[in-house]
């Protein structure tokens, strides 16, 4: 239920706008490494006039909010939910990590490893843009708490554009405008976003020739993601993401 996904999503949300201030952001405010997809959603809020980058982490929680109303739910929460939820989440996450390894063996030297969240171009990442940074001493704990707050932010953001607004917007679109049917308005709509969330991410590594097969991995994990925020809801869409990013991550530590 929508109380229950807000419950569960408002940690992960905490994490990394508190991670983004705290560990992605150098000292003098000049470098951020923030998510791509956080930027997109402010540049929307900002075509209207709207701060951005402050609406922005709240949209998903403002969209949990109204369905809760709209349904009348009560206020009881079952917190055994929450571990539940974790669990499933990673439940999901592990067949496409498993995946993603066996694409990038089958085709090493051709297709690079799956990589992690895109961040805003214009903002560079702190190794990059604040080499002072880069060459202090660094406590050991650090590179795995950057990329906690990245796979977050992928999580939260990166699901809110491709699966909430994404496959909700073009089913609406479909279904209730065209009067399409409601399955074949579900099956265009997790296509068509799943193709854009592959082309979100960069797919000529390092200046390389386009690669085909991480297009198509991450075409499958867009469809992945897709069914699992159709069939399980938003919550467990962001879960298997942010589970998704650690297993990634950690693999190329």
């Amino acid at each position: 239920t929508p109380r229950h996904v807000l419950l569960f999503l408002v940690p992960i949300l905490l994490l990394y706008e508190l991670g983004l201030l705290i560990l992605l952001t150098s000292a003098d405010g000049s470098a951020v490494e923030d998510i791509r997809a956080r930027r997109l959603l402010a540049l929307v809020f900002q075509l209207f006039g709207a701060p951005g980058l402050t609406l922005a982490p709240l949209l998903a929680l403002a969209v949990l909010a109204i369905q809760h109303l709209v349904r009348r739910d009560p206020l009881f929460v079952r917190l055994r939910v929450l571990p539940l939820m974790a669990l499933e989440s990673l439940a999901w996450a592990l067949p496409l990590f498993v995946l993603g390894q066996l694409v990038y063996s089958l085709f090493a030297g051709v297709a690079a490893p799956p990589q992690g969240p895109p961040v805003t171009a214009a903002l560079q990442p702190l190794a990059a843009a604040a080499p002072q940074l880069a060459a202090a001493a660094e406590p050991a704990w650090l590179p795995l708490a950057r990329d906690v707050v990245r796979a977050a932010g992928a999580g939260i953001y990166e699901e809110l554009v491709f699966r909430l607004a994404g496959i909700t917007l073009i089913h609406l679109l479909l279904a209730d405008v065209l009067r399409l049917n409601t399955k074949t308005a579900a099956a265009v709509a997790l296509g068509a976003t799943s193709l854009a969330f592959a082309f979100y991410h960069d797919l000529t590594p390092a200046g390389a020739p386009f690669d085909f097969p991480l297009l198509a991995f991450y075409t499958f994990a867009g469809l992945y993601f897709g069914i699992a925020f159709i069939t399980r809801g938003f919550g467990v869409a962001v879960g298997l993401h942010f589970a998704y990013d650690l297993l990634a991550f950690s693999s190329q530590a």
